[in-house]
């Protein structure tokens, strides 16, 4: 069920956010079975130029887990939106230079996305 909500929670936020539909990839990515090192990504953003590929990874587990961020390191991710993040997760994110997105209890999450989207130069309005 989880993961059923992955894709319609960022084209959401996507959709909030003005972000082009030219700078979003909400195909479903399937792992490459010719590449040992290639893993499944949850969604994909472009920047204005579409010369640098995002990868996105949604974990929405309800709890912050530090094995989490493995996942991110695993699937070479550029932005992870999480429900709940802890501290060591947060850390541990800034020092790979992952941007983040913590939902629960965040009231300023749209924004905290569209800081992310000028960071990145990915168009939104």
């Amino acid at each position: 069920m989880v993961k059923e909500l992955k894709k319609p929670l960022m084209l959401q936020l996507c959709h909030l956010s003005g972000v082009s539909k030219d700078a979003i990839n909400a195909d479903i990515f399937k792992k490459n079975g010719e590449l040992d090192f290639d893993r499944e990504v949850d969604f994909k953003l472009y920047d204005t130029s579409k010369s640098k590929e995002y990868r996105v990874e949604v974990k929405l587990m309800g709890k912050g887990n530090p094995e989490s961020a493995d996942a991110v390191i695993a699937r070479d991710t550029d932005i992870f939106v999480a429900d709940t993040l802890s501290d060591q997760n947060k850390n541990q994110l800034k020092s790979l230079g992952v941007e983040f997105l913590e939902l629960k209890n965040n009231q300023n999450s749209l924004n905290d996305f569209r800081k992310i989207l000028r960071k990145l130069d990915i168009p939104h309005r």
